[in-house]
């Protein structure tokens, strides 16, 4: 597609992706480098086998820059350090059969005269981004909530909600959410309670119906924490069904398992 064409196409906020897309590291980036990856994660889910050329309005509206006392030199800048840790992404994929540790992309380029980023995703991800495959352990990714979202951790806890979005509920324990979140093993879970997670919970309460978050513990102990929302029906679930894929409790407790 070209940029001039690309430029007048209607976006949809929402695509497919397999769950192992959330689970990607992004331990060093800020809030806005989490908006611009997703961003990318998101056009690479809707365009797997193109070769996506992005103009500059577009990145910006994407990755929801501010127009706000907007400098292109800044704005360059940014987009070849934030590049460079995107680079760096990987997707993993571990199962009984074999663990599969592939780059996320084959291609990037930022053209500093054009302003316009072009991105190609790595061939060998084809398997879990074509959507005939996205039978069982898919989610919904919503780029627009994503970037309504302010806080870093909110943004991390986020993509896990979404992979529960049709179950309405999710407990992990503490350790795998400081994992997944980024927060050190030994910082004290009370405070991850008031600092990280009470404030990311707050945050996505106007994108999940009826969200709270329950306190599960061994004795004084806090060891888990069970989220529950009313479930959303998005694209997967619809997707799910012209597929004629089992959408079963049985999925979702194998899946829980999984994931802990």
């Amino acid at each position: 597609m070209k940029a001039s064409e690309e430029e007048n196409t209607p976006i949809s906020t929402e695509v497919l992706l397999q769950n192992g897309f959330t689970s990607i590291i992004t331990k060093d980036f800020k809030s806005k480098d989490i908006d611009l990856f997703r961003s990318l994660i998101y056009l690479i889910g809707r365009n797997p086998y193109e070769r996506n050329v992005f103009t500059e309005r577009k990145i910006r509206e994407l990755a929801d820059f501010s127009p706000h006392n907007y400098d292109p030199k800044t704005f360059d800048i940014y987009i070849t350090e934030v590049l460079k840790k995107i680079a760096q992404s990987i997707f993993i994929s571990d199962n009984e059969k074999k663990l599969q540790v592939l780059p996320l992309f084959s291609y990037l380029e930022y053209d500093y005269e054009e302003r316009c980023l072009t991105a190609e995703a790595n061939i060998n991800l084809n398997n879990y981004l074509d959507i005939k495959n996205k039978r069982k352990e898919f989610f919904t990714l919503n780029i627009s909530v994503n970037n309504q979202l302010k806080n870093k951790y909110t943004k991390l806890l986020l993509p896990q909600l979404e992979r529960w979005q049709s179950i309405g509920k999710l407990t992990l324990s503490v350790q795998k959410l400081k994992e997944l979140m980024y927060v050190d093993e030994d910082y004290v879970n009370k405070k991850f309670m008031q600092k990280i997670i009470i404030p990311a919970v707050n945050e996505l309460k106007p994108h999940f119906k009826n969200l709270k978050v329950e306190k599960l513990k061994d004795g004084r102990t806090i060891s888990r924490l069970k989220f529950t929302f009313t479930p959303i029906q998005r694209i997967s679930d619809q997707k799910q069904r012209q597929l004629g894929a089992p959408n079963s409790i049985n999925d979702a407790i194998f899946n829980f398992i999984d994931q802990i």
